[in-house]
């Protein structure tokens, strides 16, 4: 089942574009996640774990093309510039994240990837959600 969604960011912004999506429970997760970023600064709260979870990451998952010749899915939640997460992918992967948390093995193609490559990240995400809304 293919489903229409609005992206949040483009919401805020008063321009949302709407997006076909295969993977509509993900995508709904993952926009809300946007929304609670922007409420409680999600990403300012785990920076330095997703810093430190970065750094660890193997050298091909942070080119766009995998060395077999495949597309590396997981390079969009990390865009690296100068060796570094960029700004934007931090928000994808505070979203991602949070449809991860929310929905488990249920939620998306990254659920492995985030689970293995980001544990502190995940950890910290956790931790400042139960701050703002008690346990999950």
């Amino acid at each position: 089942m293919s489903v229409d969604l609005p992206d949040a960011d483009g919401v805020f912004r008063g321009r949302a574009e709407w997006q076909d999506s295969l993977y509509w429970e993900n995508a709904v997760i993952h926009e809300l996640g946007h929304v609670m970023d922007r409420a409680f600064g999600l990403t300012a709260a785990v920076r330095g774990e997703m810093d430190a979870d970065f750094a660890e990451l193997p050298e091909e998952l942070t080119r766009e093309s995998l060395a077999d010749g495949g597309v590396n899915k997981f390079f969009y939640f990390l865009q690296p510039k100068d060796g570094r997460l960029g700004e934007r992918a931090r928000k994808e992967l505070v979203a991602e994240a949070f449809d991860v948390l929310l929905r488990g093995e249920a939620s998306s193609y990254n659920y492995r990837n985030l689970t293995e490559r980001f544990p502190r990240t995940l950890a910290a995400l956790r931790a400042a959600l139960e701050i703002k809304l008690g346990p999950l």
